[in-house]
């Protein structure tokens, strides 16, 4: 732990520890990258939560806070080793990491976590102003889970009326359930849960824990029509975080290694990261594909947005193309979920003859630098459990 707390001090990092109520050990450890707190300051929209695990001979969790910039690179926000997942050690650590933000207008508008109670407690009490999202795969494999328990029966019959093989029934399952979690409208929502019972009418404890337990409560944290009256960046599970956990764990030499051995694997993709990150900044600023030259609509948008923007704006465009300005068939999910111009508000440029303005994109999309520098206070070490 010494050795940890050494190397946080002499690469600059910001970091907190917390003891274990009155005795000396410490329970838990916080800590964040100048430059990653810095993008997390210049992408604060969405913030991803997980925990991973086996990275350690302790057997700690580590939690990873985790974001994306404007060109879609994943970043790493901070990370902290925890003795407990608890709601206390939880509730200090997302203090931590809410600490860094330099003003109330940069927290987080969504959170994105797996369905961890004490997690989402927290995550309300810390930022009660953004909307908390859960993974709906993670909420899958409960419902996985619960089906190879619960649903034994051999005559189950499917949606076409044929008897199911017992080994197909975890199958139908989730083939029916993901109807449930990919409805587009609340009618269609209502429809596919009662094709779910209908399906499922022989296993009531089955269908009781699904619709108390988990749709009841949470339906409008992952089911797909409440998921996206939110603007999620592109971020409805937590994938993203899940890609971080195996970046990281490619660089850890094996799930054995002691804390200070794990940080200097985590520093070093750190600097190569930010370094890719600040790649593809200057390769939105610099260069230019050759499909977006000439293109009157957004002409005002070249180098002021990243690229992966402008790509986004082509499928945008050919589906206003399509359908014009029928706000009808265009639902602006683009908008909504993005903070970006969608296809029919496209199609109302175009019959115009007007270019899409900076100001009608989301700022999340126009920064392509690192923009904040790190607050001086969050600096000063805490050495006091150094040798």
């Amino acid at each position: 732990m010494q050795h940890l707390l050494k190397f946080l001090v002499d690469n600059g990092y910001v970091y907190h520890c917390r003891k274990y109520h009155d005795f000396d050990d410490v329970s838990d450890v916080f800590w964040a990258h100048p430059n990653s707190i810095k993008l997390f300051n210049t992408f604060s929209t969405v913030l991803v939560l997980d925990s991973t695990y086996k990275t350690n001979k302790y057997r700690l969790p580590l939690l990873e806070f985790v974001g994306n910039t404007s060109t879609t690179k994943t970043f790493s926000i901070a990370f902290a080793y925890m003795m407990y997942e608890k709601q206390d050690n939880v509730y200090w650590v997302l203090e931590m990491c809410h600490e860094m933000l330099h003003s109330k207008d940069l927290c987080p508008k969504v959170v994105v976590t797996d369905r961890d109670t004490a997690l989402i407690n927290v995550v309300e009490n810390v930022f009660p102003k953004a909307t908390t999202l859960l993974c709906s795969y993670h909420i899958g494999q409960n419902v996985r889970a619960k089906c190879k328990l619960d649903c034994k029966v051999k005559d189950l019959k499917g949606k076409n009326g044929q008897a199911i093989k017992p080994a197909s029934v975890v199958k139908t399952v989730m083939a029916v359930w993901l109807d449930i979690v990919d409805s587009e409208t609340e009618e269609a929502y209502i429809d596919n849960w009662t094709q779910f019972k209908v399906v499922f009418a022989k296993f009531p404890k089955f269908l009781d824990y699904v619709e108390k337990t988990i749709l009841d409560p949470v339906k409008e944290k992952f089911v797909r029509f409440w998921v996206d009256k939110n603007l999620h960046m592109g971020n409805p599970t937590t994938n993203r975080a899940e890609s971080a956990h195996a970046r990281l764990k490619m660089y850890l030499s094996n799930s054995m290694s002691d804390l200070s051995t794990n940080w200097q694997s985590v520093h070093d993709m750190l600097e190569l990261q930010h370094t890719a990150i600040h790649a593809s900044f200057q390769t939105s600023i610099i260069m230019l594909e050759h499909r977006f030259k000439g293109k009157v609509l957004w002409s005002n948008l070249i180098r002021n947005i990243s690229r992966e923007t402008l790509h986004h704006f082509v499928v945008e465009y050919n589906k206003s193309l399509e359908i014009g300005t029928d706000k009808s068939k265009c639902g602006c999910l683009s908008l909504i979920t993005y903070g970006l111009p969608c296809a029919c508000m496209n199609g109302l440029k175009i019959k115009n003859a007007t270019t899409l303005r900076l100001d009608e994109i989301h700022t999340h999309w126009k920064r392509l630098r690192f923009e904040y520098e790190v607050d001086p206070k969050l600096q000063k070490a805490d050495i006091s459990l150094l040798p």
